[in-house]
């Protein structure tokens, strides 16, 4: 088996999606990307409005 070939089980770094096109929430792609203002972080609109309405303010920064 050549080095480079993917290993059963294990995704390709090359497959994940970059993270500045992923919602720092869900971890998934956006579809519907907002950004804040406050912090100029993007969201998934669905996940940030979920957020605000369960905790009354935007995420400190939930990328760390």
């Amino acid at each position: 088996r050549h080095p480079s070939a993917p290993q059963p089980g294990r995704a390709s770094l090359a497959a994940l999606p970059p993270v500045h096109l992923s919602c720092p929430i869900t971890g998934e792609l956006f579809v519907d990307p907002v950004i804040v203002p406050a912090t100029g972080v993007s969201y998934e609109r669905r996940a940030i409005e979920a957020h605000i309405r369960a905790w009354n303010c935007v995420p400190d920064d939930v990328s760390r």
